[in-house]
């Protein structure tokens, strides 16, 4: 994969990105490339400057991978931040509109700083990258009250991260390509890094498919 290799579950996890130091002069030879066209093409053969264009689009993703850390793995998931994720509780404040209160009560966590993901697919060789952007607000794990007692609430602190990115999910489908079950198994894995056991898990992964199948991603 040119200077970017992407570990699959039969390579080391060590670390997920390599950049060469021949990288740096590619991309110098390419600007340099690029910036003294005097063609005027515009198709995307290898003598025009949308070629150029595209090379450049493509060295640019990535670099926005580069400083990505692998935050948790098993044999079909790979998971990647660029820093540690900071979810927030919203909280009533005087004077605050009604609005905003029923917002709090709707989607009472916020992400507080932009967060870059990179979401490996270790069976379909597959990998997503997107961005939360800050000030992003949901409404954590969707548990009914009537299983809290057995799996916890939706205020449980091991629950956080992984409704993050299940909900930016849900809303999103085209970052993953509209795969619903990779979604799930997203879920899976981050319950997993946050310890949550596989009975809860279980439970866990199931109320989301049905979730997701409710709100109509059916594929």
């Amino acid at each position: 994969m040119d200077n970017n290799t992407i570990k699959t579950k039969n390579n080391s996890k060590s670390g997920v990105v390599k950049v060469s130091h021949e990288a740096a002069s590619y991309y110098a030879d390419l600007a340099k490339k690029w910036a003294t066209k005097t063609d005027d093409k515009v198709d995307s053969s290898e003598y025009s400057a949308k070629y150029y264009a595209n090379q450049a689009k493509k060295q640019a993703v990535n670099i926005w991978v580069f400083n990505l850390k692998e935050w948790y793995s098993n044999k079909d998931v790979g998971v990647f931040f660029d820093d540690m994720p900071n979810v927030g509780i919203r909280y009533f404040v005087p004077n605050m509109s009604e609005e905003d209160k029923k917002s709090i009560e709707k989607y009472p966590f916020v992400n507080k700083k932009a967060l870059k993901v990179r979401l490996a697919d270790y069976k379909k060789y597959k990998t997503y990258n997107f961005e939360i952007p800050k000030g992003y607000c949901y409404d954590g794990a969707s548990i009914p009250k009537l299983f809290w007692r057995v799996i916890g609430s939706n205020t449980d602190n091991r629950f956080l991260v992984a409704a993050l990115i299940h909900d930016v999910l849900c809303e999103n489908h085209n970052y993953i390509n509209n795969d619903k079950n990779f979604s799930t198994e997203v879920f899976n894995a981050l319950l997993e890094a946050s310890r949550v056991n596989a009975f809860k898990r279980y439970w866990m992964k199931h109320s989301v498919n049905i979730f997701q199948a409710f709100c109509g991603w059916r594929n």
